[in-house]
């Protein structure tokens, strides 16, 4: 998702963030015209899952994880509705 530098380290931190505060957040606006759905994300990638549903693991590993499996989500390019 990072290599097509549309999305920054920054904003998958953001998102990470997000995720954390709310893991019930589907669909989030991750950049500029850019989408992703970060509990698909999370349920789509095994140890990032794992980590969200221990809850003794520690902060630092639950923000690893899920850093990891936003930084490898498909990201969909946001579609502005013309009315």
């Amino acid at each position: 998702m990072i290599k097509s530098k549309a999305i920054t380290d920054q904003n998958v931190d953001v998102a990470a963030a997000s995720f954390l505060a709310d893991p019930q957040i589907g669909p989030y606006d991750i950049a500029s015209g850019h989408r992703v759905n970060l509990a698909a994300a999370v349920a789509g990638h095994d140890l990032a899952r794992q980590v969200a549903a221990n809850s003794e693991a520690s902060p630092g590993v639950k923000r690893a994880a899920m850093l990891t499996a936003i930084s490898l989500a498909r990201v969909e390019k946001a579609i502005a509705l013309l009315h």
